[in-house]
């Protein structure tokens, strides 16, 4: 099984959607703040493609475009990917492709037998929500 560079193809999806208008939004000081796409966290790169598919009109757009590969696991890169598994993105229900391993790795983190990936995922959430909070605090503390 081959595996693509996925910091490369997302900082590839982040400039596309930047160059086309597309601001990912989150709550700061209870205001709504818009900011360019990047990658969120080069160890994670599956934060990226999560943080994306929360717009939906972003991720759409790079379906409706071609730009969103659907062989790969949008996880951790792997090639020949059948569709049998999904991540269910939770903030708009977005249906990512994910490969055997990463299924089987979520899936041990909860000790789940099931084939729904969400509940073998919550670390991964739990990060990105964690990554979330420090850019809060970091931006008020620093602004």
């Amino acid at each position: 099984m081959q595996k693509i560079n996925l910091l490369t193809y997302y900082q590839e999806l982040c400039s596309v959607l930047n160059q086309q208008g597309f601001r990912h939004k989150m709550r700061f000081q209870g205001k709504i703040k818009e900011d360019e796409y990047d990658i969120i966290d080069e160890d994670h790169p599956e934060l990226t493609i999560m943080e994306i598919a929360e717009n939906s009109n972003a991720y759409r757009y790079l379906t409706e475009n071609g730009l969103l590969k659907k062989d790969i696991c949008l996880f951790c890169g792997n090639t020949l990917v059948n569709g049998k598994y999904t991540f269910t993105e939770p903030v708009n229900r977005t249906k990512l492709n994910i490969c055997s391993e990463c299924h089987t790795k979520g899936r041990n983190m909860q000790g789940n037998n099931g084939t729904d990936i969400r509940s073998g995922c919550l670390s991964i959430i739990a990060l990105f929500i964690s990554f979330c909070f420090i850019v809060i605090i970091a931006t008020t503390l620093f602004l």
